[in-house]
Formats: structure tokens, C-alpha cells, sequence
């Protein structure tokens, strides 16, 4: 049961760094663009991913708590 646990460690914190270097990613990107599309139809997409993408986190580190 030890091995099956550190791998679920290991895959729980691969997903949760993914996350944070795709939200970094999506604020270069607009910062490397100047946010010029913030307020248009097409910001939403982005935005909802990053919402998305930071309530997957927290929910990921809720599971761990919740295990131990």
C-alpha cells in the first residue's frame, strides 16, 4: 500500500505544479499582450480556465488532507 500511496503523492503533486505553470503561462501570455482583450467575449475563455484550474487545486490538496 506505501508504493500505491507515494505514487498518488507523486501524480497528486505533477497535477497540482501543472496547474500552476498553465495559469502562469495564460498571465504571460496576456501580460505579453497587454491584456488588450480584457472585458471582450474572448478573455472569458482564459479566465474560466484559470478559476477552473485554482478550484482543481484546492480540491486536489483537499483530497490529500483527507487521506492522511
Amino acid at each position: 500500500m506505501e508504493k500505491s500511496s507515494e505514487i498518488y503523492n507523486l501524480l497528486l503533486y505533477v497535477a497540482v505544479i501543472g496547474n500552476v505553470a498553465y495559469i502562469l503561462f495564460l498571465l504571460y501570455n496576456g501580460i505579453d499582450e497587454g491584456f488588450k482583450d480584457i472585458g471582450s467575449v474572448q478573455s472569458i475563455a482564459p479566465i474560466g480556465m484559470i478559476f477552473l484550474l485554482i478550484l482543481n487545486i484546492f480540491l486536489l490538496l483537499d483530497i490529500k488532507k483527507r487521506h492522511k
